[in-house]
């Protein structure tokens, strides 16, 4: 056949390399000649630089005689046209990438008035997919036809499933209308007949109504209850076709976005989904008294002892990130080169053990807010960490106010406080905790020099290279770390309008505020 591809992308490049695997005659077409090239290199295909869109680059690539054009470019509008063009010039066949959920209910009559062959979907079709293993958590696998009325299921027998040892002649036992049409044992694949024995471990693919799939599973002990709570990170096109699938099946979907126009658009396109705004924001700090904590290879012990993404992902539900230093992504002047320091329990203990052998104490005391429950419980679990690591951590647990007391008068070796800095410039907070009179009575002249002069400069990205030297520093030195940054989270009702989740605080537009009748 011969096939022109338009757009070049990881779609256009992964047909164009199956298609001419297969022997096909493949043309591909692109504006970016960088593209094309790294395409070309590793394909023996044809490539023209230039905009697929148009008759002239259509007839150039031999549209006239071409069997199928297929067009994955990034824009659903840009596909469709270029379609339209290749059917009006000659070609037999078109394809055409459609994503935006705006099309989704009008792609059949889309693709029957421009008279596409098929339109290809990948995000739907992921979701589509998810969708299916949730509400149905027992198969492997599911596809459907005729329009959903049958399904084929793959199912993996465990060893104590009542299914093994038995003839699929015996099925009838179970009083279900299933067909097991295919059987794979280990590297076979078996088309079974009634004398056919099943065995642990075997995957079979059964035939069936949805609804004498699930009586079928639910008479032979394997779980049928589909998921009923989804929390979905991002507000993605996955997300939101997975999300409206869920919730038209009864599900309670929440989705977490960063994006407030984003999260304003999902709320309004799915009604009975939950939409949370969630920014990395909140600091859970941790500062180290350096009179106290004289030793820096103590205080960089904690930083590459603390299994900080395993505290995130336990304690936090994920909903946060990990950084070094006082800087997060939400913040402008964040940088992401700086790298996080490495989880190394080995290096801790090295880094403890040749501290205390030249005189530096093996006990700290650790003053914890009460209130946080959550990082009280991380502390405990730290605790008890770095007692195998040879250091031993006194957990003191008190009120906020007593926190603050003792981190006025510094009177401790190490506190942890959940702290808020200033995502436009943190410089009034960093340069008084990174003071002689701050929590952490640290004093530097690099990093005092870098602080005064980020006030000095209005160019962000000089800005940001001077708090990233800061950042270096609290690696280098380690007079504060973060333990893990907390996502803020916001929500707002379809019927609440102009509510704008903020920062700096969810009320900070209320006399903007209006509801919707």
């Amino acid at each position: 056949m011969r096939i022109i591809i338009v757009g070049d992308g990881k779609m256009g490049s992964t047909f164009a390399q199956r298609l001419s695997k297969a022997g096909h005659d493949v043309t591909i077409i692109d504006k970016r000649a960088t593209a094309l090239q790294h395409t070309i290199e590793s394909l023996d295909i044809m490539a023209i630089e230039g905009n697929g869109t148009t008759l002239e680059i259509q007839r150039e690539a031999g549209v006239e005689q071409a069997d199928l054009l297929i067009a994955a470019t990034n824009t659903d509008e840009q596909n469709l046209l270029t379609c339209l063009i290749a059917k009006r010039a000659g070609a037999k066949h078109t394809i055409a990438r459609v994503r935006s959920p705006e099309y989704v209910k009008e792609i059949s009559l889309i693709q029957e008035d421009l008279g596409l062959s098929l339109t290809i979907n990948p995000e739907l079709a992921c979701a589509t997919e998810m969708a299916r293993v949730l509400r149905f958590p027992s198969a492997v696998k599911i596809d459907t036809f005729t329009g959903g009325r049958v399904e084929i299921l793959k199912h993996c027998l465990s060893p104590n499933s009542p299914l093994v040892g038995i003839r699929l002649s015996e099925l009838s036992r179970f009083k279900a209308s299933v067909l097991i049409c295919a059987v794979e044992r280990g590297k076979e694949v078996f088309i079974p007949n009634g004398s056919f024995q099943l065995a642990a471990g075997d995957r079979i693919s059964i035939v069936a109504q949805p609804r004498d799939a699930s009586l079928f599973f639910r008479r032979i002990g394997a779980p049928t209850s589909p998921v009923r709570q989804i929390m979905l990170l991002g507000g993605g096109r996955i997300a939101y076709y997975l999300a409206a699938q869920m919730a038209d099946f009864g599900a309670d979907v929440k989705i977490i976005e960063q994006d407030y126009a984003v999260c304003r658009n999902l709320a309004e396109a799915l009604p009975n989904v939950t939409v949370h705004m969630g920014t990395p924001i909140t600091n859970q700090s941790i500062f180290f008294n350096v009179e106290r904590v004289t030793d820096v290879r103590i205080r960089q012990a904690l930083l590459y002892g603390i299994d900080r993404q395993t505290i995130l992902s336990e304690l936090v539900h994920g909903n946060g990130e990990i950084v070094d230093g006082f800087l997060c992504s939400a913040s402008p002047y964040y940088d992401a080169s700086l790298g996080v320091t490495p989880y190394d329990p080995e290096k801790a203990a090295q880094l403890i053990q040749e501290a205390v052998a030249d005189g530096a104490s093996n006990r700290l005391e650790w003053y914890v807010n009460s209130g946080d429950a959550t990082f009280v419980q991380a502390a405990s679990f730290i605790a008890a960490m770095f007692q195998e690591l040879g250091l031993t951590i006194d957990i003191k647990t008190v009120d906020l106010n007593t926190l603050m007391g003792v981190a006025n008068n510094g009177t401790f070796d190490v506190m942890s406080v959940e702290y808020t800095y200033a995502p436009v410039d943190p410089y009034t907070d960093v340069s008084w905790l990174l003071s002689a009179d701050g929590w952490t009575r640290y004093s530097n002249e690099e990093v005092n020099n870098a602080l005064v002069e980020s006030q000095s400069l209005t160019d962000v990205e000089e800005i940001r290279a001077r708090y990233l030297l800061v950042d270096q520093y609290m690696q280098q030195d380690v007079p504060m770390m973060s333990a893990y940054i907390i996502s803020s989270m916001g929500a707002t009702s379809n019927r609440l309008l102009n509510a704008t989740p903020n920062v700096f605080g969810t009320f900070i537009n209320v006399n903007e505020w209006d509801i919707a009748e």
